[in-house]
């Protein structure tokens, strides 16, 4: 019973007798206008403070897109990029009696692997493996990229991809 009283005293204590906050009116004092005004001048700054602040992010997004445009010049990275567009590909022929060659070149525990080319340049491919989990039950099934892959690997020069997978016995093993 003492914790709501008190607290009642507590909440009623400021209201009975006590000076308004120095810059402030009282509501009752207050007209409708000088409310109405305070309410849009209210609004009007919130909206100037986010046209600025977006302003403010357009133009280093102007910047940063001027930077990349000098370090693609610097780098001699200038010609117009085709859409990157990654084909399965096969060294094999389709056989006579009319089933499909398949990209599939080697198949591990959990994992399969591909031959793709995708396009670089207009003209020019890059070629390389897909590694990818194996689908059980499904024959050369392949889950096509909806997220990043877990690995890229570039071989050094004078190493192929297959090598650097270990689908042949040109590098060391680790032990």
């Amino acid at each position: 019973m003492i914790r709501p009283l008190f607290s009642a005293l507590l909440f009623l204590a400021p209201a009975a007798g006590a000076a308004p906050v120095p810059g402030t009116i009282p509501l009752e004092e207050a007209t409708p206008e000088s409310l109405a005004d305070r309410i849009m001048n209210g609004a009007h700054a919130f909206v100037a403070r986010k046209i600025d602040e977006a302003a403010r992010a357009s133009r280093r997004v102007k910047l940063s897109d001027l930077s990349r445009e000098r370090l693609r010049q610097k780098l001699g990275v200038v010609d117009e990029r085709p859409k990157v567009r990654m084909e399965f590909i096969s060294a094999e022929a389709v056989s006579f009696d009319g089933k499909p060659a398949t990209s599939l070149i080697a198949e591990g525990p959990g994992f399969s692997v591909h031959t793709v080319r995708w396009s670089v340049l207009p003209g020019l491919f890059a070629e390389g493996l897909f590694v990818t989990p194996a689908t059980p039950g499904i024959e050369n099934a392949i889950e096509l990229p909806g997220t990043p892959p877990a690995m890229i690997l570039f071989p050094d020069a004078g190493e192929t991809p297959e090598d650097v997978i270990g689908l042949n016995a040109n590098l060391p093993g680790e032990k």
